[in-house]
């Protein structure tokens, strides 16, 4: 993704493991550089591609896993509506320390079965 105008890239939105029968697929973001974040750039960009899934890909269910000391990124997946599912502790070794990873899925909104 580029900010226009801009003449580098500041980063990448992955949709990734589509499956066409469950219509479900997993969603990753990274913005690259710390000075480029913290701007909307993710949230405008996520925006477009959860637009995108649902509208091109007819998707009804999109995964993310976010590293769970990420307080910015949870804050942001919340308020585009994912909601946590489940964290799986100590699921990376990063930097000599384990890393709990949190487990999040956002529903279609025209598509969410009743519960029960």
């Amino acid at each position: 993704m580029r900010v226009q105008d801009a003449p580098h890239i500041v980063g990448f939105i992955q949709i990734h493991k589509i499956h066409a029968i469950h219509r479900s697929a997993l969603i990753g973001i990274r913005i690259g550089e710390v000075e480029d974040r913290g701007k909307g750039l993710a949230a405008d960009a996520m925006a477009v591609a959860i637009e995108y899934c649902w509208r091109d890909l007819n998707l009804s269910r999109l995964e993310l896993n976010v590293f769970a000391h990420n307080e910015p990124a949870r804050r942001l997946y919340h308020r585009l509506g994912f909601v946590e599912e489940g964290t799986s502790r100590n699921a990376l070794f990063m930097g000599g320390n384990w890393i709990d990873v949190v487990n999040m899925a956002l529903m279609r909104p025209d598509r969410v079965a009743p519960e029960g």
